[in-house]
């Protein structure tokens, strides 16, 4: 029989990201291998009273389970945030490497997410001496060449930070940490994304793309000409269907959330898991008024609408073929 093994996966939500991260976490908690122990962090700083025992409520929800809160500190009270809909929470990350001294790697996750396998299979990838693992991001290129940076960060090996296999010892033995908070007090488009990609660059483990599957790559199958040919040089085919058909990770890393518009690319596959699977009553009307609190206008709403109703018909892919996508 396997030794049971100790996962340490950490999240950092606000107290306006619990809600997504309690339906991450217990997808995540209901994927798991019987025999794995995880140890849930949650990074936070004066998250309320209420929201933490909510997320610590998630022990309940299997075996083997643990979930403890550490505070991270003001290290990041000078950082400026660009974009809205990222909060200085995403920054957290940053100090893991002395956070958790007691590992020698860990997971982060980002809770705009819903897992759909077993994350062992990523943890114990053999990242070598590298101090990331981490999923390719081949849009940020253009969006990191249109913003005016202090110091631009490197796009030839360019990576998303919402789930990391984090090499911590490596990380602690060259003091990463002190180059992470020197470069937070720098402005960055997507600010601890930036920094990981400039301070790691030459070390990062490219992961499979099935580990963060991005919502915003739903058409790349055929849709290559849009990438100017070049997306196999990023990832196969093959690689691609996987990520598709059989995700570790379902990643909404875009502005309009599942809890935004029911009609979100794979937004089925997140409401469908809150209407089934989670059984708490309190839970249930918890992410009850978070959606309705958070639900997007009707103008975006339609929109979406329209595009999802076009995406389950053939005239779709018609389209995108006279466009010349395909």
């Amino acid at each position: 029989m396997k030794a049971s093994k100790v996962i340490p996966i950490v999240v950092s939500p606000d107290d306006n990201y619990v809600i997504p991260t309690y339906i991450m976490l217990h997808s995540l908690i209901q994927n798991k291998g019987d025999e794995d122990i995880y140890d849930i962090v949650i990074l936070a700083n004066d998250l309320q009273k209420e929201n933490s025992n909510f997320l610590k409520s998630l022990e309940k929800e299997g075996n083997n389970i643990r979930v403890r809160e550490l505070t991270v500190g003001d290290v990041f009270k000078q950082t400026e945030i660009v974009l809205t809909y990222i909060s200085v929470a995403a920054l957290y990350r940053l100090m893991l490497p002395k956070l958790l001294p007691e590992y020698d790697k860990c997971i982060y996750i980002d809770g705009d997410a819903l897992i759909q396998g077993d994350i062992s299979t990523a943890f114990h990838i053999d990242i070598r001496d590298n101090y990331i693992g981490a999923v390719r991001d081949i849009e940020a290129e253009r969006y990191i060449n249109e913003f005016d940076y202090e110091i631009t960060p490197p796009t030839d090996a360019y990576v998303n930070s919402g789930f990391l296999l984090m090499n911590l010892r490596k990380m602690r033995e060259d003091e990463l940490t002190e180059h992470f908070k020197n470069l937070s007090q720098k402005k960055f488009l997507f600010i601890d994304q930036d920094i990981l990609n400039i301070c790691c660059h030459g070390k990062i483990y490219f992961l499979p793309l099935k580990c963060n599957a991005m919502v915003k790559y739903r058409f790349l199958h055929y849709r290559m000409k849009e990438y100017a040919n070049n997306v196999t040089d990023y990832f196969t085919l093959d690689e691609i269907y996987e990520a598709q058909d059989d995700p570790i990770m379902i990643h909404y890393a875009q502005p309009i959330k599942p809890w935004h518009c029911k009609y979100v690319y794979k937004g089925d596959d997140w409401r469908k898991y809150v209407k089934h699977e989670i059984k708490n009553a309190e839970a249930n009307l918890r992410i009850k008024q978070y959606i309705k609190d958070n639900r997007k206008p009707f103008s975006v709403q339609i929109k979406l609408g329209v595009r999802y109703l076009l995406r389950k018909t053939f005239a779709f892919k018609l389209l995108l073929k006279m466009k010349g996508k395909i």
